[in-house]
């Protein structure tokens, strides 16, 4: 045998060994790409059934339904977690739901292929900031004010929900205590 015989069956023996190993990884690969899903949620019972649940209504960009919608959606991914594993199918959720001033605002995102439909939170961010509240503040002072109708006072357990309501204003803490005197409610109102 000479020099290069011995050199091409050890090169060709090399090769058919880095082909099973390629081999090898592949499917590797493939296993860990079917039960990803599973892995981001490690409280997912792989075999449970998830539940069908309703979507909800269509989202116009009117600013009075967005926390519901928002809410809604996000129970929907909690209920569907295997269904909705990843961002890019949260985000796409939302979408599917959009119309009106919502779906033009959500169609150049698509058009462009934006980061954001990669990103659920930073979205999330970019939706509320278009059709929220822009004065969270604000708002919430005017419904607790207009909790008070005529002569007949809130009742202490709506000015318990009201004070959930403002008491998280993003970077700003408002602080609502309230006391009753007869039929009047004194609200006092800290930031």
């Amino acid at each position: 045998m000479s020099y290069s015989t011995i050199n091409f069956n050890q090169i060709f023996s090399a090769l058919q060994q880095l082909q099973i190993e390629n081999n090898t990884l592949r499917e590797s690969i493939q296993e860990l790409q079917s039960t990803a899903p599973i892995i981001n949620h490690p409280n997912v019972d792989p075999y449970a059934i998830e539940p069908k649940v309703s979507l909800p209504e269509k989202f116009d960009g009117t600013r009075a339904q967005l926390r519901g919608f928002i809410n809604q959606v996000l129970l929907i991914i909690r209920l569907q977690p295997q269904h909705y594993s990843n961002d890019f199918r949260q985000v796409g959720l939302i979408g599917t739901l959009l119309t009106g001033q919502a779906q033009a605002w959500f169609s150049p995102l698509v058009e462009t292929f934006s980061l954001l439909l990669n990103d659920f939170h930073a979205f999330l961010t970019e939706f509320e900031a278009t059709f929220g509240e822009t004065d969270r503040r604000r708002a919430a002072l005017n419904k607790l004010y207009s909790m008070q109708q005529g002569s007949r006072s809130t009742s202490p357990t709506h000015m318990n929900s009201a004070n959930s309501l403002v008491t998280s204003n993003g970077t700003s803490k408002l602080f609502v205590t309230y006391s009753v005197r007869g039929s009047k409610v004194i609200l006092n109102i800290f930031s």
